[in-house]
């Protein structure tokens, strides 16, 4: 016993101390990380122990072995897998724990427009022309912009500001007649006054960049009238600027222009005239404002007030500025004065807190009529606001506005964005108002180059809802001209479709001649994968991307968290090599996950949003808005592992950008999925966790598989993505065929598909393909009938609680169907019953109309007969959940006509409709099985007519995700579906159940044929999930009933409540 001890101490010890060793040189290595590793695994008496070589010789690895597989039992398994040999021309696989490694899968595949042979030109382009030399000239001369204020009334107003009032000898006679009149005696004769130019005078203009940059032309256009009208003898013509050395000129009358001061001037004596041209910074920020302050405060030192001509309106000033000067707005809408106030007049009030030019009514309300305008010069601004009769504080606020950017003393939008902000208020004007701008611009921009002006042509007609053809021959001429090295407009085009591009709307990249022009200015950036394509791009013109060389199948595979592009002719068939007596292939790096036909050009990729569940932990989304609801319902029951995740349609968050087609640069995968875009298709990819219904899941070179519990044993299921079939050794009759939905296959189902096993139909007189879908037919005694192939899928069993007339065995639960199975487009009929059996029970004859008054047991012999008579179709009954499935056809509504029925759709009783739907016939009996409408899937009269025998026992709905349902084992109860003519519509609903004993024969029970392999689970095999700890609801009195009765018993009891429903209603 003591030795024991002993041994055990002993071990205990040589762990701490290794555990000591570790911590200790992690410690070291903290503290001195440029220290030598195996120096200090010396000093702490460690050994490194050796990496073994993962290129030794040892046997090739089998297909068990390349499976990357995640275990629920053992999920550290994958870090015992064999390193992979070395290739020659190895394709990089990122290494990453398995614990880390995301599965992912494609949910959704959209076919593309068929693309032209590689290289080939489209007709458009080879009927273009190059662009003429002289046709992307310079701006032309424009026309100036209409002054402030029409010199007629500008020139009164100078001669009041500079001038003076002087007295003459001659004396006034009127003034001393009045004062006369008036009993009133002079003290002093009164002269004659007269208006004189002052004898000096100072006048400041401002040249600021900000001011001059709308206003320079009105500011300029000031000083040559004015030395012509007054003179330049003791005018002192100032300008001030914002340079920051030496920011005063003064104008030189002999040179006829301005030189710069070394120092400030003074400010004119408190006896002569003082004019300011400026905003004093109003219209700017706390920097414009400061050297006006300044400069006013030694004017009221100096005892000046000088006079200010502001273009800025009275709501823009700052009384800090208004209080030491005379304010005047300069503007066609305010009248200037002739005759002055005194010196110690008041401006116009000023507000308490200036407006803010962001907030400019009236500089949105140009902007929106500019909306389709190229190029915003000063001139086109004022016209359209003089015609709109807005002030100057608005063409200021739009000048300054931050969705327009400055460019050569212009302004553009800052970007399609930007301009998109005011596309509504354009396109509220009316047709008038926009004819109205559409004459403006052609007046104004008369003299720009053709592209500007077609450039505005196309966003009027955009805007305008019109059509203007010239512009894609214009855009034509431009793609010609862009690709002839030789062109001497090559380069000029180049720098105007940089800035064409920044401002095309996102809905205006549908012009493949757009996009041609990028892909031709970008060519080399998109090969090589370096850009983000615009927003409302989604694929470069691949025609200018592409060699002649014919298109290659790529296969797309996931290595890692990674996705890479390998050539399929480098990858073997996974399924070839099944049998171990075979040699095995040579390991094949990745997963699969699609196959796309690609060339060199590259292809585009799409993050897509991160959603608050970022593992999609279920195989199907939901189809409509009620199935949302019904989906919601049933996660608010399941486990959280359970719960579905999000839909395969989430919203993208980022523009698309190009990634070259090239195996050595691998895509990175981001966690929430991808959308990946190549010549022909688009694919979608999410991430998916292990279900709970699920022993593991994994990935191996024929894809994602999930192993599911299946006969004491375990079933494989492949993963299988909607649109074309992914692999591309199969029959060519699949390569026909769309898969319409994203699911879960039964690995042999999947594999009979792929060769084409199923398509064939060997048992058939005739099969092929129509727009719903594959169908086969087989006859007996010349009776036909039609089947319609029904694909694996997941959808949601029953129906949600808010639904009308729902009965409690109609448990919401998901279903996944793994294979796929033949259901006939119509019920039995008499005629084909007639040709089996030889006989005819039904009560309403006809040989087009369902058989009717058979038993379940009755129907089961007329299978094995038929069977009989028609080598292999195998012929049986459709389980409850594939008729279920095929009554829905994708449609989540309590019929598949929508949320209600009329009797022109199913054959029910009419008096009694469903919902707010009208009242309508009462036929009383049964109809032709092809005489209602058929759903989307080809399937008449699902709902009505004659309720239809399925192969299950009745028993109640487990809650939790089953697969391939069939019932239970045994039971006394058989299940009928879909309502007859004598029912209500309410029981004609698609989750609508019925029971009746397998020996009982009626009027309106039939029955519909099947055909596939059943290899399903009974219900209850699924472990049901468990009761929400949240729950509020409380137990009912038949619940407590039943607390104590064992699953068999509660399966009877049910049974017997819905036989007394059914008693009371047809007695009713």
């Amino acid at each position: 016993m003591s030795a024991g001890r002993t041994q055990r101490q002993t071990s205990m010890q040589k762990a701490w101390r290794a555990e000591r060793g570790l911590a200790d040189l992690l410690i070291l290595r903290a503290r001195w990380p440029d220290a030598d590793p195996d120096l200090l695994a010396d000093l702490l008496e460690l050994q490194r122990i050796p990496e073994p070589d993962p290129v030794a010789d040892s046997p090739p690895p089998s297909m068990e072995q390349q499976d990357r597989i995640i275990d629920a039992q053992q999920p550290d398994m994958a870090d015992r897998r064999p390193a992979p040999r070395e290739r020659p021309e190895p394709i990089p696989t990122p290494t990453k724990a398995v614990g880390g490694l995301v599965f992912y899968r494609v949910t959704k595949v959209r076919a593309l427009p068929q693309q032209d042979a590689p290289g080939k030109r489209p007709q458009w382009y080879l009927d273009a022309a190059p662009i003429p030399p002289d046709a992307t000239g310079r701006v032309h001369n424009i026309p100036p912009p209409p002054p402030l204020t029409p010199w007629r009334r500008l020139w009164p107003f100078f001669r009041a500001a500079l001038g003076e009032v002087v007295e003459q000898r001659a004396p006034d006679l009127e003034r001393l007649v009045q004062l006369s009149a008036q009993g009133r005696m002079p003290r002093r004769i009164p002269r004659r006054r007269r208006a004189r130019w002052a004898p000096q005078a100072q006048v400041i203009l401002d040249f600021s960049e900000r001011h001059c940059e709308l206003l320079g032309a009105d500011v300029r256009g000031l000083i040559q009238p004015l030395l012509d009208l007054r003179g330049a003898l003791g005018l002192d013509l100032l300008g001030w600027t914002d340079a920051r050395i030496g920011p005063w000129l003064r104008f030189d009358v002999s040179t006829e222009r301005f030189r710069r001061l070394e120092t400030a001037p003074k400010p004119a004596d408190a006896a002569l005239p003082m004019l300011i041209v400026s905003d004093l910074g109003c219209c700017g920020g706390a920097a414009d404002r400061t050297p006006w302050r300044d400069l006013l405060e030694g004017c009221r030192r100096a005892g000046q007030r000088p006079l200010v001509l502001s273009p800025c309106p009275s709501r823009y000033w700052h009384s800090e500025l208004a209080h030491d000067c005379r304010l005047l707005t300069w503007d066609r809408v305010h009248r200037l004065p002739r005759v002055l106030p005194g010196r110690k007049a008041t401006s116009a009030p000023c507000p308490e807190q200036p407006a803010s030019l962001q907030q400019d009514r009236g500089a949105e309300r140009l902007l929106d009529w500019l909306a389709p305008a190229v190029r915003i010069d000063p001139a086109l601004l004022r016209t359209l606001r003089c015609l709109l009769g807005l002030d100057i504080g608005a063409e200021i606020a739009a000048w300054q506005h931050p969705h327009l950017a400055a460019t050569s003393g212009v302004r553009e939008w800052r970007d399609a964005a930007a301009r998109a902000c005011h596309e509504p208020g354009f396109r509220r004007l009316g047709p008038r108002r926009q004819q109205l701008l559409s004459q403006l611009l052609q007046q104004r921009h008369q003299r720009l180059p053709d592209n500007i002006r077609l450039e505005e042509k196309a966003n009027l007609a955009r805007l305008c809802n019109g059509e203007a053809p010239e512009v894609d021959r214009y855009l034509a001429n431009m793609a010609r001209t862009l690709e002839e090295n030789d062109s001497p407009n090559r380069d000029a085009l180049r720098i105007y479709l940089h800035r064409l591009h920044l401002h095309t709307a996102p809905e205006d990249w549908t012009n493949e001649r757009r996009v041609a022009l990028y892909t031709l200015l970008h060519r080399e950036g998109l090969r090589r994968g370096e850009l983000e394509l615009p927003e409302g791009l989604q694929a470069p013109a691949y025609w200018l991307l592409e060699d002649d060389a014919e298109p290659r199948t790529c296969a797309l595979v996931q290595c890692g968290n990674q996705l890479m592009l390998v050539g399929s002719e480098t990858r073997s068939d996974p399924f070839e090599h099944q049998s171990r007596s075979e040699p095995q292939p040579e390991p094949q790096p990745g997963s699969l996950l699609a196959h796309l036909l690609l060339t060199d050009a590259p292809v585009q990729v799409q993050p897509l949003a991160t959603s608050q569940a970022e593992q999609t932990a279920d195989a199907s989304a939901p189809a409509s808005e009620l199935e949302s609801q019904a989906r919601a319902e049933a996660m608010a029951q399941a486990p959280a592992a359970e719960r579905p995740g999000p839909s395969s349609d989430r919203l993208a968050i980022s523009r698309w950008t190009s990634h070259p087609a090239d195996p050595h640069k691998p895509i990175a995968l981001p966690r929430a999925g991808l959308v990946l875009r190549g010549r022909d298709a688009e694919l979608t990819l999410e991430p998916l966790s292990r279900p709970s219904w699920t022993q593991r899941i994994g990935q191996d070179p024929a894809g994602l598989f999930v192993d599911v519990p299946h006969r004491g044993g375990s079933r494989r299921l492949r993963w299988v993505p909607p649109g074309p079939p992914l692999a591309d050794a199969m029959d060519a009759s699949v390569r026909m065929l769309t898969i319409p939905q994203d699911a879960f296959w039964d690995q042999d189902a999947w594999q009979r598909w792929r060769k084409g096993e199923t398509q064939r139909a060997d048992w058939a007189q005739g099969h092929g393909i129509d727009d719903i879908g594959p169908w086969a037919e087989f006859s007996v005694g010349g009776v036909v009938q039609r089947m319609r192939w029904i694909w694996p899928a997941a959808f949601w069993m029953g129906s949600p609680k808010a639904e009308k007339g729902r009965e409690d065995d109609e448990i919401l639960h998901q279903v996944l169907l793994t294979q796929g199975y033949w259901l006939a487009d119509t019920a039995c009929t008499q005629a084909l019953w007639q040709q089996v059996m030889g006989d005819n029970p039904s009560r309403f004859i006809g040989a087009d109309r369902p058989v009717e008054q058979v038993s379940w047991d009755q129907v089961a012999d007329f299978i094995q007969e038929l069977n009989r008579i028609v080598p292999g179709l195998d012929a049986r009954l459709p389980t409850e959940a594939e008729w279920e499935h095929g009554c829905r056809a994708g449609n989540a509504d309590p019929f598949w006509f929508g949320k209600s029925i009329t009797t022109e759709q199913v054959n029910y009783d009419g008096n009694f409709p469903y919902g707010d739907a009208p009242k309508g016939q009462y036929r009383g009996e049964t109809v032709p099985v092809k005489a209602l409408p058929a759903n989307a899937w080809g399937l008449y009269q699902m709902h009505g007519n004659v309720w239809e025998w399925c192969l299950d026992w009745y028993d109640a709905y487990d809650t939790g995700t089953v697969l391939d349902p069939l019932g239970p084992e045994a039971g006394d109860q058989r299940v009928c579906r879909g309502g007859c003519w004598i029912n209500h519509a309410v029981l004609c609903r698609s989750a609508q159940r019925f029971i009746r004993l397998p020996d009982q024969r009626s009027g309106y029970l039939g029955f519909r044929l099947a055909r596939g392999p059943v290899t399903g689970q009974a219900t209850g095999a699924a472990e049901p999930s468990p009761e929400p700890e949240n729950s509020q609801t409380a137990p009912s009195a038949h619940d407590a009933a039943d607390a104590g009765l064992t699953k068999r018993e509660r399966s009877l009891s049910g049974v017997g409540s819905v036989m007394r429903r059914l008693t009371r209603f047809f007695r009713s």
